[in-house]
This record gives structure tokens, sequence and C-alpha cells, in this order.
């Protein structure tokens, strides 16, 4: 949404005061899945949640935004000056018009191409509505280096909020599907980025075994446990429930988030009504992406410091 942490509340301003309708384009906010996942969540699926992954690896040149410029580009048919912007002048090159994901001057990296994306679901999942209160990451530029490019192609992050953390993990240079994981006391649900599907596996949390820490009792001793842990847990006769398994959920036939999303922000538009994904949503979401580029380039923690609303070491 930004490039500037200023310019987030500069927007909020903006839209309260000419009453606009501004709708944050991550369509993740808009997807059944994720809707699915609150759902779930809200009635206890999966127990407690205080953990949350995210997870993506592209192995292509595109992937790792090498786009190739167009072959005629040139100061004839491109105003570079008006592309620029408030950018810094720098001299016309055609490499960093395509390829701009991978400049400071005009881009965010991973956090702003894809961490955004991963951010909008969890905070939509979970009901989150600040910044994180900190974050760390690690990365580095190994492989994609000959564009001259700033931004690593390997970063991960760890967020902490209350009673919650977030780890996000990106990679250019190995393909691994994308999928959302949120961790409960029982049971898992995931979201897959590049299918159709969410899945909910369920966990209960209790012994089914003998623990195998009474290994190291004697053997009399450990037979007596045994046998009364299995008078304890086993199933009574009568009293035996079914096991909750694995289910799935499935995008119905044709169905894009991406269609839905902009679905929703022309219904805002028609009917006046709030969007999905307003400016504050789009805000805290997108401080968090600075702040993952915060701590990686000044390799510190970031932390948010909500009443001067900026980031600091």
């Amino acid at each position: 949404m930004t490039h500037k942490v200023e310019e987030g509340f500069e927007i909020i301003a903006a839209a309260d005061k000419n009453k606009r309708i501004v709708q944050i384009g991550s369509q993740r906010r808009s997807s059944i899945n994720f809707a699915k996942a609150k759902e779930m969540i809200a009635q206890g699926a999966i127990g407690e949640v205080h953990f949350a992954q995210a997870i993506l690896g592209r192995n292509s040149p595109c992937g790792a935004w090498v786009y190739p410029p167009p072959p005629d580009l040139s100061p004839q048919n491109l105003d570079w000056t008006t592309w620029l912007g408030d950018a810094p002048n720098h001299p016309f090159d055609p490499i960093r018009f395509a390829r701009w994901r991978a400049f400071k001057d005009y881009g965010e990296g991973l956090p702003g191409d894809l961490f955004v994306h991963s951010l909008t679901g969890i905070y939509y999942v979970l009901g989150l509505d600040s910044p994180p209160q900190r974050a760390q990451s690690y990365g580095g530029l190994f492989y994609w280096k000959y564009d001259g490019r700033e931004f690593p192609d390997l970063m991960t992050t760890l967020y902490d909020y209350p009673n919650l953390r977030i780890a996000v993990l990106m990679t250019q240079m190995t393909h691994q599907p994308e999928v959302t994981r949120f961790l409960g006391t029982r049971g898992i649900i995931e979201v897959y980025g590049d299918g159709d599907h969410m899945t909910i596996l369920p966990q209960d949390g209790q012994d089914h075994d003998p623990c195998y820490y009474v290994s190291s009792y004697p053997e009399a001793m450990r037979a007596a446990y045994d046998k009364a842990w299995h008078q304890k847990h086993d199933p009574k006769p009568g009293a035996a429930k079914p096991v909750e398994t694995t289910q799935t959920f499935y995008y119905p036939p044709n169905y894009t988030e991406f269609q839905e999303h902009l679905w929703r922000f022309f219904q805002s538009v028609k009917t006046r009504s709030p969007s999905v994904e307003d400016a504050v949503f789009g805000n805290n979401t997108a401080i968090g992406c600075h702040m993952a580029n915060y701590s990686y380039f000044h390799q510190t923690a970031a932390v948010w410091d909500a009443t001067a609303r900026r980031i600091t070491g």
C-alpha cells in the first residue's frame, strides 16, 4: 500500500476527510478459503492459536522479478521523469523500469510483493487490528545478483504480537508450494495459495500411548505403569466415539478470489458501504512489511512505536 510508513496515515486521513471508498488490493481478504479458516477457528476447531506461519518459494527468473523490458523501450516512448515521480533522479534504465520491485527507490522487495498477501490472510483470519510489536528478519542476496538489485532473494521474518507469533519464510531460489498455517492446541489449518483448498488436520493434544519416558523404569514398574495407563485411557465399551479426521474444503468450479475482491469493491462503491479491506487494514499489514525490511537492512530488531507512528531499532 505504501513506500514509506507515513504515507499510510496520510491515505487514511485523506479517505476519511473526503469520504472515499478505499479498498486495498490484497485479494486474500476476499478468499472464501480464508473465510472458512476464520469460521473454523472461531468455532474452536483447532483450539487456541498462538502461532501462524506463511511459506512460499519460487524458482524461476520471472518469480524473481527478472522481467524482460520491452525491446523498444526508450525515452522517446516512456516519460521517464513522470515514471520516477518523487523517487531519486536516475538516468533512464530499462532494467530498473521493468524490475522495479528489486530496487529500494521503487519497490519493497519480498515483503512488499509477497509478505503482504500472507499477512493479509493471517490478519483477516485472526482478527488482528494493529501492526506487529516487533519484527526480526534474516536472509540474503545469494543468487539473483547480476541485475544490480538491492533486495534479498531469501528472507524470513518472525513477528511478535500479543499472545501470537507469526513466521514468514520466502525464497526466490527454490520452489515450494505456498501455504499459510494456523497452528492451534487442537490441530492445524492449512490454506494453500497456489492451489484451491483449505485443510483441517485435527489433534486432541492427549496421550495416545504411555509416555516414552517410562522406558527408563525397571521392567516390573514399567509393566505396572503400562497396565494402569491402558485401564485409564483405553476406550470403554459403550462410551467410544468416532475420531475426527482431516477435512478439506475446495473452491467451487471457476471461482477466483481476484474476481471476488473486485466485485466487493464495486459493491462498496455502489452502496457507499465500508470496503472489506480499508486503508486502516492495509496500513497495518504494510507497516509489517516495512518492519521486515527495516530489520533486514539495519541488522536489528524492528520495533513499532505506536505513539510516534514510526519504526525504531
